[in-house]
């Protein structure tokens, strides 16, 4: 599937055209970035409470039904 796209443009629109584009890739990658450290955190959290559980049955003598 061959299509070829032209875009007839001025030098200041392909300049325009070009800084939208840099500023939605930087918006990308920094919002990549968030979902990193959202994801490293979140995954963290998880291990933390995991190990709250545990503890709690422990004090409580409940069996794990996992």
């Amino acid at each position: 599937m061959d299509e070829t796209m032209t875009l007839d443009m001025t030098a200041a629109e392909a300049s325009q055209v070009q800084a939208l584009a840099e500023r939605c890739l930087t918006a990308i990658r920094e919002s990549n970035e968030r979902a990193r450290q959202t994801e490293s955190v979140m995954i963290t959290l998880q291990a933390e409470t995991r190990a709250l559980l545990d503890q709690l049955r422990m004090r409580l003598d409940v069996e794990a039904t996992r």
